[in-house]
C-alpha cells in the first residue's frame, strides 16, 4: 500500500513538473507573439497586426481590409498631431486558464509615445486567446469597454484577472 501511495505521488509530482514546463514554453510563445503584434504596428504593417487580432474583433470592426484602413487613418491623425509611438515593452503573461475549448491570458505592456509637449506612457494589456490547445494565440486589446468585451469574449473566465485600467502618464520636456 505504502508503495503505491509513494508512486501515485511520484507520478502526480511528475505531472506537475511537466505542466510547469509547459506552462513556460507557452508563455514563451504567448509572450513572443505579443512582440510580435507589437512590432507590427510600431512599423505600421497592420496587415501582420490584424493577423494576430482575435477573430470574431476583427469580424466585429468590419472585416480585414476595413480594420486595416481603420488603423492606417489612425495613425495618420495620431502623426498629424505630433504623436507617435516609440516603444513597446511586453510584460510576462498571466497564468493560463481554459473556458470551454480556449484557453485564456493576460500580457500587460507599457505603451511610451512621444507627444508634442514630452513623452507619454501608458500601461495596457492584452487579453491572448487560443482554440487549438495553445498552439496559436491572438489577441483583444484590454482597452476596449467592459460591455464590448463581453461581446468579443463572451466565455472569457470571470477568474482571469484583468489589470485595471490606467491614465497615461506625461512626462514633459
Amino acid at each position: 500500500m505504502r508503495t503505491s501511495i509513494l508512486g501515485f505521488l511520484a507520478i502526480m509530482s511528475a505531472c506537475s513538473i511537466v505542466q510547469a514546463a509547459d506552462d513556460a514554453s507557452i508563455k514563451k510563445l504567448v509572450k513572443a507573439n505579443v512582440e510580435e503584434l507589437n512590432a507590427a504596428l510600431l512599423k505600421e504593417d497592420f496587415a501582420k497586426a490584424v493577423s494576430l487580432t482575435y477573430p470574431k474583433l476583427v469580424k466585429m470592426a468590419g472585416g480585414t481590409k476595413s480594420l486595416i484602413e481603420s488603423m492606417e487613418s489612425g495613425t495618420k491623425s495620431m502623426n498629424a498631431m505630433g504623436i507617435s509611438i516609440s516603444s513597446v515593452v511586453t510584460n510576462e503573461p498571466s497564468g493560463l486558464l481554459k473556458s470551454g475549448n480556449d484557453l485564456y491570458t493576460v500580457v500587460p505592456f507599457t505603451l511610451k509615445m512621444t507627444v508634442p509637449n514630452g513623452t507619454m506612457r501608458v500601461k495596457s494589456f492584452v487579453i491572448g486567446v487560443s482554440s487549438d490547445q495553445a498552439k496559436t494565440w491572438t489577441f483583444v486589446n484590454g482597452d476596449i469597454e467592459d460591455e464590448a468585451l463581453k461581446q468579443v469574449l463572451p466565455d472569457l473566465p470571470k477568474e482571469l484577472k484583468l489589470p485595471p485600467k490606467q491614465k497615461p502618464q506625461l512626462e514633459k520636456n
